[in-house]
This record gives C-alpha cells, sequence and structure tokens, in this order.
C-alpha cells in the first residue's frame, strides 16, 4: 500500500480503518483528531471515511476490523 491506514475507536466502542488515500486526488490524508482532511484541496471525511467536505465526492476505503480482549485485527 503507498498510504497509512488511521484506525478510529467510535463512540460505540467498535472501530474503524480507513485508507489514508484521498478519492479526490490521492494525497495523502491527515488526521486531525476525530476526521480526516486533505492537505491538497480541503476535502474532508468522517471518522467512518463519509465524505463531509468536497471537492471528493467518493467515500474512502475502509476495512473490516475484528478485536479480542487484546488485539485489533484489520481486514485486508
Amino acid at each position: 500500500m503507498n498510504y497509512p491506514i488511521c484506525v478510529f475507536k467510535l463512540t460505540d466502542g467498535t472501530y474503524s480503518a480507513l485508507l489514508m488515500d484521498c478519492t479526490h486526488n490521492g494525497c495523502e490524508l491527515q488526521n486531525q483528531g476525530n476526521y480526516l482532511i486533505c492537505p491538497c484541496h480541503g476535502s474532508e471525511f468522517s471518522n467512518k471515511g463519509v465524505v463531509q467536505n468536497p471537492p471528493a465526492e467518493s467515500n474512502l476505503i475502509s476495512y473490516t476490523i475484528t478485536t479480542d480482549n487484546e488485539n485489533i485485527f484489520i481486514n485486508l
């Protein structure tokens, strides 16, 4: 992969894993606490990978996560 994966712990105790590749122009996203932002053109994505602010029109690639008592597994 050319970009890292960002893992968020959601308010319901589950997790989301998102590829930090902006769907607008392929720039690497930056973590802003509870959301991701594109430094190239300002697109913003929620902690679930949903577009919140254009110019991106497509949601981020997300991966299924499973957990046990000690580990978080990202299913690539």
